[in-house]
C-alpha cells in the first residue's frame, strides 16, 4: 500500500508539473513538428529533384520501402539504378566482361510477361536460339528436349556457351533450352511455360522449373525492372492482371505511378537506426500469407496441366550464396507445398555442400553473385544425376 501511495503521489506531481508548463510543452511540440516537416520537405527535394548520382547517401530505395513492395522498384527506377536495364533499346555498347552489363540487348518488351528474349540474336556473349532461348545453336521442334524455366540463376551470368543449360546439353547430348530470364517471379516463369511448352513434342520433354527464394517474393509485385504481370485472388481463384503493361512504352508505368504519401524521413530514420515498427511486422505477416496462397494456387494449376498433358515436370531449388550455410532453409515452406502437390525437387544447396566437402574448395569458387562457371559445372552434374535417377 505504501508503494502504491508513493506511485500515485509521483504521478500527481508529474501531472501538476505538466499542467503548469502546458504552454511550454505545447510550444515545444509545435517546434518539433515544424522542424520535422521542414526536414521532410528538404529530403523530398533531394530525393526527387536532384541529378542522378548525387546524394547517394539517401538515394537508396531500401531506406523507404521493402523489395516486395512496388514503391521500392519505382524508387529504384527514379534513382536511376534500373535505367541501365531498360528493355527494348536497339543500340547499346557491348562488353564481353560481364553478361549483365549489357543484359537488355537480347530482350524485348512483351505485353504478357513485361519482357522476354528476342530470337536469333547474334551479339557475342548474348546469342539466342530460334526459340528465343539463350544458346549458340538453333533447334528443331522434334526430338528429345529439356526445357529449363527460371530466373537469372537459370539464365546464368555466364555467356551463352557457358550457361548451366549449355553444360547440361554438352554432357547429355540432349537439346536443353534455356528459358531463364533475369528478374522473373514464379508467376512469369509459369506464364512463360504455358506460352512455350506446347510447341514441342511434350512426351519427349523433361521440364524443369528452377526457383530461388526471391521468385516467390516477386509474386506480389506489379513492377520490377519493368512492369510485370501479377495475380490477384478472388474467391480462391487466380485473376491475372496485365493492363498496366504497355509493350510500346514500358516507361509509361513509372510516369503514371501513384506513389503513396508517406514520410520518407521516418523511413530513413527507421532503417538507419535499425528500428522495426509494429505495423511493419503485421504487414510482413500479411505479405507471407498472400505469397504462399498465390504459390499454392499456381502449383495446383501446374499440377492440373501436368496430369492432363502427361508431362514430366521437376523442380530445381537454387540458393543465393548467403543462404548456402544458413541454419534456416528459405525453401522450407515451398518444399512442403511441392510435396503436397506431388512434385519432385532437387535441392542444389545440399548438392553443392557435398561437393565442397569432397573437394575442400571454398564457396567463393562457385559464386560471383550468381553461380559462376564452376558453380554451373557442379549444378549441371547434380541435375543430370537427378534426371537419370
Amino acid at each position: 500500500m505504501k508503494i502504491n501511495r508513493k506511485i500515485l503521489l509521483i504521478l500527481k506531481n508529474l501531472f501538476n508539473e505538466v499542467k503548469r508548463k502546458k504552454k511550454e510543452l505545447l510550444l515545444l511540440c509545435i517546434n518539433i513538428i515544424i522542424a520535422f516537416l521542414v526536414c521532410e520537405v528538404i529530403l523530398r527535394m533531394i530525393i526527387f529533384h536532384t541529378p542522378e548520382g548525387t546524394f547517394r547517401i539517401v538515394k537508396d530505395p531500401g531506406y523507404y520501402a521493402e523489395p516486395y513492395e512496388d514503391d521500392y522498384w519505382y524508387l529504384w527506377y527514379r534513382f536511376g539504378k534500373s535505367k541501365k536495364y531498360a528493355v527494348g533499346e536497339e543500340t547499346r555498347k557491348v562488353s564481353l566482361k560481364n553478361f549483365y552489363d549489357n543484359w537488355p540487348v537480347s530482350l524485348r518488351p512483351d505485353a504478357l510477361l513485361g519482357y522476354f528474349r528476342k530470337e536469333n540474336v547474334t551479339i557475342p556473349g548474348h546469342e539466342t536460339s530460334n526459340f528465343a532461348t539463350r544458346s549458340l545453336k538453333k533447334y528443331r521442334r522434334e526430338g528429345e528436349k529439356i526445357l529449363f524455366y527460371g530466373d537469372s540463376f537459370v539464365e546464368s551470368q555466364a555467356f551463352s556457351d557457358d550457361t548451366i543449360t549449355a553444360k547440361i546439353e554438352r554432357k547429355t547430348g540432349i537439346d536443353t533450352l534455356n528459358y531463364g530470364v533475369g528478374g522473373y517471379g514464379f508467376d512469369q516463369i509459369y506464364l512463360l511455360f504455358k506460352e512455350t511448352y506446347a510447341q514441342f513434342d511434350v512426351h519427349q520433354c523433361i521440364i524443369l522449373f528452377g526457383l530461388t527464394p526471391d521468385d516467390l517474393d516477386r509474386l506480389l509485385l506489379k513492377v520490377r525492372t519493368s512492369p510485370k504481370p501479377y495475380y490477384l485472388i478472388n474467391n480462391d481463384r487466380l485473376v491475372l492482371k496485365t493492363e498496366h503493361i504497355d509493350k510500346n512504352n514500358l516507361e509509361s508505368f513509372y510516369n503514371s505511378y501513384d506513389l503513396p504519401l508517406k514520410s520518407y524521413l521516418l523511413g530513413l530514420m527507421k532503417r538507419k537506426m535499425g528500428l522495426s515498427l509494429f505495423w511493419d511486422i503485421i504487414n510482413k505477416e500479411e505479405v507471407e500469407r498472400k505469397k504462399n496462397q498465390i504459390t499454392q494456387l499456381i502449383l495446383e494449376k501446374l499440377s492440373d496441366i501436368r496430369y492432363k498433358k502427361r508431362l514430366k515436370i521437376y523442380f530445381v531449388l537454387f540458393y543465393p550464396e548467403k543462404d548456402i550455410y544458413t541454419e534456416e532453409d528459405p525453401h522450407l515452406l515451398l518444399k512442403k507445398m511441392l510435396k503436397q502437390n506431388n512434385f519432385s525437387y532437387l535441392d542444389l544447396r545440399e548438392c553443392l555442400k557435398k561437393h565442397i566437402t569432397k573437394t575442400n574448395l571454398g564457396l567463393e569458387n562457385f559464386y560471383h553473385g550468381h553461380p559462376s562457371s564452376e558453380g554451373n559445372e557442379v549444378f549441371s552434374d547434380c541435375i543430370i544425376k537427378y534426371i537419370l535417377k
